[in-house]
């Protein structure tokens, strides 16, 4: 009897190590990721399960602080446009938004919402916008700090046309399935 139990026992491990086997075979595809640098701006693309997305990014680093004061971060949009979100540290006056400003063109955008990391205030950016940010103008980010203190952030359009054009060559439009689709659609 001792022996039935034995083989059978060996029976259910062989099928348990080949169910694992057949269950890791199964698991999604790990996304595949490619990062492209413009001068101050940098795009990084992401392919899962054969569609792909891509978005651009710059950090302003304030040299004197010696840490990051300011992220922005754009993904093509269906449409042709794209989503532009800007991250500030904690400690602005939320009610006041964030300004864009690129040479004589200013837009306004209210928080989205502020996490540990910082405050999220997003834009659809339109083709004035892009066009304007692929010129290289003179850009810079406002704020309101939390004493009531206008801030204006400069910020590096170096690169910016290059790093764009990659982004919408290689996202196709924007219509993958990349991380960030949920978040251009919105």
């Amino acid at each position: 009897m001792r022996q039935v139990w034995l083989v059978f026992g060996a029976i259910i491990l062989m099928g348990a190590a080949g169910a694992i086997v057949l269950w890791q075979g199964a698991r999604e595809e790990e996304p595949a990721t490619a990062s492209f640098g413009f001068q101050d701006w940098s795009v990084r693309c992401q392919v899962t399960a054969g569609a792909s997305g891509c978005g651009l990014t710059q950090q302003v680093v304030d040299a004197r602080l010696g840490g990051p004061v300011l992220q922005l971060t754009m993904v093509a949009t269906p449409s042709g446009k794209g989503k532009l979100a800007i991250v500030v540290p904690l400690g602005v006056s939320v009610p006041d938004g964030v300004t864009l400003q690129v040479d004589d063109l200013t837009r306004r955008m209210d928080y989205a919402q502020c996490l540990s990391g910082g405050c999220v205030a997003l834009l659809d950016a339109d083709g004035e916008l892009i066009d304007k940010m692929k010129a290289g103008g003179d850009t810079r980010v406002g704020v309101v700090d939390r004493t009531g203190a206008p801030v204006a952030v400069p910020v590096s359009l170096k690169g910016f046309a290059p790093a764009y054009e990659t982004m919408r060559s290689k996202s196709g439009g924007g219509s993958g399935d990349a991380w960030w689709t949920a978040w251009i659609n919105k």
